[in-house]
This record gives C-alpha cells, structure tokens and sequence, in this order.
C-alpha cells in the first residue's frame, strides 16, 4: 500500500509501522515516540482497534483508548479507519466494533482533527474474504482493503489536508497487524 500512496504524489514519504498484535493503547505508546524522533510527519492513518476489542469488554474503553491516540497525535490530522469482523462467526465482536465505530463518529466533537475511514460499511459485503477465524483478512480481503483505502486517504489530504498551510512530507500509518501493508 505504501508504494500506492506515493504513486498520488502527496507525500514524499510513507512510514509504515506495522506490528503483529498491537493495541491501540500500544500504538499509541509506539506513535510518541514516533512523533519524538520524526518531526516531518504531517498525517497519521490508525487502523488499529481489532486486537483490543476481543478482550477489552468495558462500556468505557473505546472512548479511553480514542483519547489516549489522539493525545499523542499532538494535534496532526488523524484518520481511523474503524472495525469490522465477519458479522457471522463474531456477532458479539460485531457488536463491539458498532459501539467503538459510534464512538469514533463522537468523538469528532471532541477532535476537530479526526477523521473516520468507514471500513465497517466497505466490508459488510465482503465476508469472504476473511480467514476462518473472522478476524483475519484473506489475501484477497487485503486487496480489497488497499483499494478501500488509497482513494479514502486521497480524499483525506483532498478535503480536509489540503487546506492546512504546512507541506505534505511524511505520513504516518499504525496498523496492528504485520501484513495489513501485504496487500
């Protein structure tokens, strides 16, 4: 997917930081001292939140672990791509994903800086294309989520980056699984 991103001549550079695994809460940890260590970054892409949900059951988590990621954004413009399982093996971590998914959206009240990547409602007839386990993307459910993305992280710098004074140089992109840039 990197390359793909390049192809749109926006940024110079994409950092990709993927881990088998990660939490958002984890992520977040990994984004400070991206942020420490890299100043020319002037986008973040998170689709991270999958590995939390299968665990974390709490009411008030989601909204926790959205705070948590965007205070380490230090403000930059951050696009989340929400959750999706496969809504017939997991339909209690479906129900996960709606309530996490609802609080992004509400969030966006809280941080102007925001901005949701509707994967949940791209994926829903797109099943199939999950391992058996439900969780995991097949191959083809990654092409699927690369041709998903590109254009929605176009339409990001598009509506609402390009408007900002500073010059696109380095995006940033936190996934929680090693293969998500496998496409």
């Amino acid at each position: 997917m990197s390359a793909k991103l390049l192809e749109l001549g926006i940024w110079s550079r994409i950092i990709a930081d993927c881990k088998i695994g990660r939490t958002i809460t984890g992520g977040a940890n990994d984004l400070q001292k991206r942020l420490a260590k890299t100043r020319s970054i002037t986008a973040i892409v998170v689709a991270l939140g999958t590995n939390d949900l299968q665990s974390r059951t709490e009411s008030a988590y989601p909204r926790f672990a959205i705070d948590l990621m965007m205070a380490q954004a230090q403000g930059l413009p951050v696009l989340w791509v929400n959750i999706a399982y496969d809504k017939k093996l997991h339909p209690d971590y479906d129900r996960r994903a709606q309530k996490f998914n609802k609080a992004l959206l509400l969030a966006r009240s809280t941080y102007p800086n925001l901005y949701v990547a509707k994967w949940y409602d791209a994926a829903s007839n797109r099943f199939s294309k999950y391992e058996r386990d439900g969780l995991h993307l097949l191959p083809g459910g990654y092409r699927d989520r690369t041709a998903f993305l590109v254009p929605t992280i176009s339409r990001f710098w598009t509506k609402y980056l390009r408007v900002t004074p500073t010059t696109p140089t380095a995006l940033s992109t936190l996934h929680g699984s090693s293969v998500a840039l496998s496409y």
